[in-house]
């Protein structure tokens, strides 16, 4: 997602061939896919955009009643975390309805569902805390040296985009260690798995890195044109 311009660049995660979709509305704060949708938080209007993968066009839109942060998406919930409350929303994808709201202790800076918990990125404290979703209490705590600004997982492994630190930090979340520490952009600020590869959108120095996770190594850093700030991974592409 290019964040001056609203639009939705789509990347061949095969050919790294970037190609522009039609502009979002709204002011747009994260992107994320599951259910057979491209969701959107939309900050203008504090609501969750329901969107058509192939067309970009809304199909629903949410209202959460707050200002949305970080999504993470599950076949049957959307994970909306809020960017002024101490809380995080459950969407039901079945009926588009907020179905929960979980409150936290502090602020999220990242998110994402695994190993039926909800992960949340906590900034302030440098840290990942995973939280049963049902109870909405903090099970446990793993401190990785960085602000995280997002969260993708891969099989037993968490990896994060440590924004102040441009690097992405690989958790293993039987040991509760990080086991990489993998140099990037600047202002690593999202990512998504597509073709074999991590892909991180660096925000500050208008990238895209393009990373191995087997040999934990940058493999090429593509220029967007814009700022990054969102990324999500369809089929073959990442958007």
């Amino acid at each position: 997602l290019g964040g001056s311009s609203q639009r939705l660049l789509r990347v061949d995660a095969r050919s790294g061939r970037i190609e522009a979709t039609p502009q979002l509305p709204g002011a747009t704060a994260s992107i994320a896919i599951g259910a057979h949708s491209l969701w959107v938080a939309d900050t203008s209007d504090d609501e969750l955009l329901r969107t058509d993968i192939d067309t970009g066009a809304t199909t629903d839109r949410i209202p959460l009643g707050t200002q949305p942060g970080e999504i993470a998406v599950t076949n049957t919930s959307v994970w909306v975390s809020s960017a002024t409350a101490p809380t995080v929303t459950r969407v039901n994808t079945a009926t588009d309805k907020v179905s929960q709201v979980v409150h936290l202790g502090g602020a999220a800076s990242a998110l994402a569902f695994a190993h039926r918990s909800l992960w949340i990125g906590d900034a302030a404290d440098s840290a990942l805390h995973r939280v049963d979703p049902l109870s909405g209490t903090v099970v446990q705590t793993i401190n990785i040296g960085t602000q995280p600004a997002a969260i993708v997982a891969r099989g037993p492994t968490l990896w994060v985009a440590g924004y102040d630190s441009g690097t992405v930090v690989a958790v293993d979340t039987r040991s509760n260690r990080t086991v990489a520490r993998i140099h990037v952009g600047q202002g690593p600020s999202a990512l998504a798995f597509a073709n074999g590869s991590l892909w991180v959108a660096n925000t500050l120095d208008g990238t895209v890195s393009r990373v191995d996770p087997a040999a934990d190594r940058v493999l090429e850093t593509l220029p967007t044109g814009s700022a990054p700030v969102a990324l999500t991974a369809a089929g073959a592409s990442v958007c």
